[in-house]
């Protein structure tokens, strides 16, 4: 298990993630996520392969939209939906995970989005798997490399596990976080297991996180009679197991 995460406080301006495939570049994004909607209201996903849905459903201020949802046809042009400019406008942070599969397929609007949202004072983050060419690249004033099967992300991003988590648990204190035990697995890559240590030291006034959490766990089919007992010894009833 990987011991840090980004650290968005430095964050200076649009930012590149490069990373080759199966380096943990998405992970990261999804790391920066629950960061990012702490310090701003609203995040915009280009989720070209589907992968940030489901997180999105469990946290407000996160919108998520596919490729096709923001281009349209026109003859032989490829344009952004008028009313994606709209909701790009209203976008404090733009993700455009495989920037780069974009710059290849549609090369006018990666450049026309990072255009709109510099015009708009909209930090943008962007992910690749190499580095993008010149007339792309010159939009960004910040690089992060990712290399996660080496365990390694460029140092002046790392945040802590507990920072992370307490990123989460400040989106949830706001009511933005449905089911926190999905968003923290989800966000952090954390086994729940750690999610149960974690609570048991830092959180033992906080029965509303434990509930939630240990109901999701429960459901996922971990050790039966270790969460049963844990439920017990803390008076919560026990829940249903599937699988």
């Amino acid at each position: 298990m990987i011991e840090s995460y980004v650290n968005i406080e430095k964050l200076q301006g649009n930012l590149i993630v490069v990373g080759k495939p199966l380096s943990g570049k998405t992970t990261t994004i999804k790391h920066i996520i629950p960061r990012l909607l702490v310090e701003y209201s609203s995040v915009l996903v280009v989720d070209v392969f589907e992968e940030y849905v489901e997180m999105s459903k469990n946290i407000n201020g996160m919108k998520v939209y596919g490729i096709e949802d923001i281009i349209q046809k026109n003859n032989k042009s490829i344009l952004i939906k008028d009313k994606m400019l709209t909701v790009l406008s209203q976008s404090d942070i733009i993700i455009i995970d495989n920037a780069g599969w974009i710059e290849q397929e549609y090369p006018s609007v990666l450049e026309n989005i990072l255009t709109y949202s510099q015009n708009k004072d909209t930090k943008i983050l962007a992910v690749f798997q190499e580095e993008p060419s010149r007339e792309i690249g010159k939009f960004f004033s910040q690089d992060l490399k990712v290399n996660w099967r080496e365990k390694r992300v460029t140092n002046e991003f790392m945040e802590t596990k507990e920072e992370m988590i307490g990123n989460i648990l400040a989106l949830y204190d706001q009511g933005r976080i449905k089911h926190i035990h999905n968003c923290i697995v989800e966000s952090c890559n954390i086994n729940p297991y750690e999610v149960k240590n974690f609570l048991e030291k830092e959180l033992k006034d906080r029965t509303e996180y434990e509930i939630l959490i240990f109901q999701d766990i429960c459901e996922k089919a971990c050790k039966y009679q270790e969460l049963q007992q844990w439920l017990l010894r803390n008076k919560t009833a026990p829940i249903k197991v599937y699988g």
